[in-house]
């Protein structure tokens, strides 16, 4: 193959990713929030709605000062609340309200819209040939990312 076709074919994969984040984080901030306050609560969704500061700090590899400021702004909106840890009285529970439920459904709706939005005019058929050669483009690059050696691709 052509470098030029593959380098050509890598900016087109990397302007996708670079508008679809920008729409989604367009939706966000119509509702009121910043990705990463979304990134928060969709991991406190996925761990059963609790978890500690520290944990969300290595998750995502911040430090607990960042998440901080990140809790602050969504306890104050009143997505989430913190509550004392029933065996370490230094550590907070951080967990979801309702209406941390209510805002995680309304950015399933609008994702989902971004998603049908993205992928207009596109096939059945032509969806499953793009999974699979991305499938097979994560499988050319096992084992050459940071990522991958700590098991995040």
């Amino acid at each position: 193959m052509e470098s030029n076709e593959l380098f050509q074919t890598v900016q087109a994969i990397c302007q996708t990713d670079r508008c679809h984040r920008a729409a989604i984080e367009a939706r966000l901030a119509d509702l009121g929030i910043h990705r990463t306050q979304h990134m928060v609560l969709m991991y406190l969704f996925r761990h059963e709605e609790t978890a500690t500061q520290r944990e969300i700090a290595q998750e995502f590899r911040i430090s607990q000062a960042a998440v901080s400021v990140t809790l602050n702004k969504l306890e104050s909106a009143g997505y989430i609340k913190r509550e004392s840890h029933d065996e370490d009285a230094r550590a907070n529970r951080i967990r979801l309200t309702p209406e941390g439920l209510k805002l995680i459904d309304r950015t399933h709706e609008l994702f989902g819209q971004v998603d049908e939005e993205m992928f207009r005019g596109i096939s059945r058929e032509q969806l499953a040939e793009m999974r699979a050669l991305l499938k097979r483009m994560r499988e050319n690059l096992k084992g050459t990312a940071e990522e991958d050696k700590e098991g995040v691709l």
